[in-house]
């Protein structure tokens, strides 16, 4: 998709590069860089000592134990201190499940895996690090991510806010109400499939599909006060969110006047009610 905008329009005209400048709310209100293990200079003297000698007995390891789960693999890497302080309660917070239930196999090529002399280079040299998923990123000057969505749409027949009740297939077609399609894109939770698709059988897999754990995300798009990051981080409990997503700082455009915009972002569904409260 980035290929065939970079194609059809002026890199520099439509989009801005924005370098990422993110923090972790720690539960005492302080403040640390992120990712936290390349800024333990920032955490009390107690942790950044233990920190230090978890990762120094790392580097002493002739091999790297196998993690068994999502649990295993984040204590590995980046020791008991952190994992306690950050890694367990945040990833707990995005997963709703004991980080010993989820899988690695769920991670495929999505683990960051910064070695102990990383984390010594970085924190001695106070260098980000630079190959970290979104250490800069390009984001549209003007519309936000829907200037995306309605780029890729124009020319084509959108309809939002449609209730869709049952997708039927007859004579080779796929029928949703009155209309006919080739072919039928389905991006919502695929245990509804059994109940909502009809002349194609799924027999033998509902089982499954009700089987399958999900979660999804609540976005909320609000103002905030302005703020110097790109990304806020909430590991600690007395948030329901899990992460701010400064929008606003990442092209002024998505302010207006003295408004600073973010998105805040909950795991599974929160009501408005419990939001606003």
């Amino acid at each position: 998709v980035l290929d065939w905008f970079w194609g059809h329009f002026d890199r520099d005209r439509f989009f801005v590069k924005a370098d990422r400048n993110a923090c972790i709310v720690m539960p005492d209100g302080s403040t640390v860089g992120y990712p936290v293990e390349d800024h333990l200079y920032q955490l009390p003297e107690a942790v950044q000592r233990a920190s230090i000698r978890e990762f120094a007995t790392m580097m002493g390891r002739q091999e790297k134990p196998q993690a068994a789960h999502f649990a295993d693999f984040l204590e590995q890497t980046f020791g008991k201190t952190l994992y306690d302080l950050y890694f367990r309660p945040y990833n707990e917070k995005i997963w709703r499940r004991p980080l010993a239930e989820v899988s690695l196999d769920w991670l495929a090529g999505k683990l960051p895996m910064p070695s102990p002399e990383d984390v010594f280079f970085h924190n001695f040299s106070h260098q980000e690090e630079k190959s970290f998923v979104h250490a800069s990123f390009w984001y549209p000057r003007q519309g936000g991510s829907q200037f995306l969505a309605d780029t890729l749409a124009g020319g084509l027949n959108i309809r939002y806010g449609s209730s869709i009740d049952k997708i039927e297939h007859r004579d080779g077609k796929w029928r949703i109400g009155d209309d006919c399609y080739d072919i039928v894109v389905y991006t919502g939770n695929v245990r509804r499939i059994p109940g909502l698709v009809e002349g194609v059988s799924v027999e033998g897999f509902e089982k499954d599909l009700q089987a399958l754990p999900f979660h999804g995300t609540t976005s909320v798009f609000c103002e905030i006060d302005p703020v110097p990051y790109t990304w806020v981080y909430l590991p600690d409990g007395a948030y329901d969110a899990h992460r701010i997503i400064c929008t606003g700082n990442f092209s002024q455009k998505n302010n207006a006047s003295s408004q600073h915009t973010a998105t805040v972002e909950f795991t599974d569904h929160v009501s408005r009610a419990d939001i606003e409260a």
